[in-house]
């Protein structure tokens, strides 16, 4: 019997993917230029790309994803389809996307709170 199409995408995830909340997103930061991250995991980060980046399969990119509680992990890695997937070399730690994940769920999903 033949699999579906989401069977084997799931067979060719190695590693949980963390989707952001739109206002809960870390910035990717390429060469002073920020991106808005669409998920993360330890092995690879999807981001919305400007159609002016000249990336095709395969392109090797180094940035620095931006946590909001202000810590900075250094990525590095190869471009994997052009929608943009990035496939990590160097990314953040299992323990760093658990502690995203924990965050995102424990704070409200309301707007943020305007301060004076």
């Amino acid at each position: 019997m033949a699999k579906s199409r989401l069977a084997e995408t799931q067979d060719r995830r190695r590693h949980f993917r963390l989707r952001y909340p739109s206002r809960k997103k870390p910035k990717l930061v390429i060469s002073d230029k920020e991106y808005e991250i669409i998920d993360v995991s330890e092995g690879d980060v999807k981001f919305s790309c400007p159609q002016t980046m000249d990336l095709g399969p395969d392109a090797v990119i180094r940035g620095a994803l931006e946590f909001s509680d202000g810590q900075v992990q250094q990525l590095q890695g190869r471009v994997l389809r052009i929608e943009v997937v990035m496939e990590l070399a160097q990314g953040p730690p299992d323990k760093r996307v658990v502690k995203e994940q924990i965050r995102i769920r424990c704070q409200p999903c309301g707007p943020e709170p305007v301060t004076a």
